[in-house]
């Protein structure tokens, strides 16, 4: 019976740990983004094609709008914007 005991209390803490601490089980590391200016003439999506390194456009464009909590992609000239590494 000492057995059972045991395995039980080895689930209560089990999922305490993962109900109060979720974050032991889903670390994520942190991204890094750089602080780019937008110049004159500029779109989102040029801004993305030449920070895209190899990825597909459209995931940048929408993580750019993501991270900057942007409702369009329009952009004002000196606006400044953070763009994933």
């Amino acid at each position: 019976m000492k057995v059972k005991g045991s395995w039980i209390a080895l689930a209560a803490i089990t999922i305490y740990l993962i109900i109060f601490f979720p974050k032991l089980s889903t670390a994520t590391p942190e991204k890094a983004y750089i602080t780019y200016t937008v110049s004159q003439g500029q779109t989102l999506w040029q801004i993305a094609q030449e920070h895209s390194k190899g990825r597909d456009i459209r995931e940048v464009v929408y993580e750019i709008e993501e991270i900057n909590h942007l409702s369009s992609p329009a952009l004002v000239p000196g606006q400044k914007i953070k763009i994933p590494e």
